[in-house]
């Protein structure tokens, strides 16, 4: 069945919203490789690699795909179900290993660091910017919720992939995964939606 005219707006919306995001977060540390010092052949490489990154690739491909409105065979969509599926378990796998071939003391400041960015400050932010540009009650409340929620699986994934600050990464997943079990209740009773 056809999705409706405002159920296309919204993931259109959210697909956006992915590629915005990712793609800049790649396109800075790209470009944080070239050391600052910006020529146009480092340029131009920074740039190719932005849209040779998997999961730049994969949002831009399925939200070509998404926007078509075609369906895959059954059996392809049930086979890449069973992998999707499987994506998060793996990506756990790999942090847990992560968690285990790095210090995990020598990473817990930044770990609690990115964890009180993550669980306090960037709640706080959502919330004042729900209120300033207006937002009704539900909709402030839910984007907060939203941002409130632990550090995700893919901060790891590009860490590595980056090569960079891999410990601090699993750290913070974990250690955000720990605390947000009090602060989301916490989030949610001040925002008054009951637990």
């Amino acid at each position: 069945s056809s999705k409706s005219p405002a159920s296309r707006i919204q993931l259109r919306s959210r697909w956006s919203a992915r590629f915005f995001s990712r793609t800049a977060a790649t396109a800075c540390v790209e470009f944080g490789r070239t050391g600052g010092h910006v020529d146009t052949k480092k340029f131009v490489r920074a740039l190719l690699n932005i849209f040779k990154n998997p999961i730049v690739l994969g949002i831009v491909s399925g939200s070509c795909w998404g926007l078509t409105g075609w369906h895959l065979p059954g059996v392809i969509d049930k086979t890449l179900g069973w992998v999707s599926t499987a994506t998060t378990p793996a990506a756990l796998i790999a942090v847990g290993m992560a968690l285990a071939q790095h210090s995990f003391k020598a990473a817990l400041p930044k770990g609690c660091l990115i964890s009180a960015l993550k669980l306090v400050v960037q709640p706080l932010i959502v919330y004042a910017l729900c209120r300033v540009i207006g937002l009704g009650e539900l909709q402030t409340n839910a984007t907060t919720l939203l941002s409130c929620l632990p550090v995700a699986i893919n901060l790891y994934i590009m860490s590595n992939e980056f090569e960079s600050e891999e410990a601090a990464a699993s750290n913070a997943i974990f250690v955000s995964t720990l605390i947000s079990a009090v602060t989301v209740p916490l989030t949610l009773a001040l925002l008054g939606a009951g637990i």
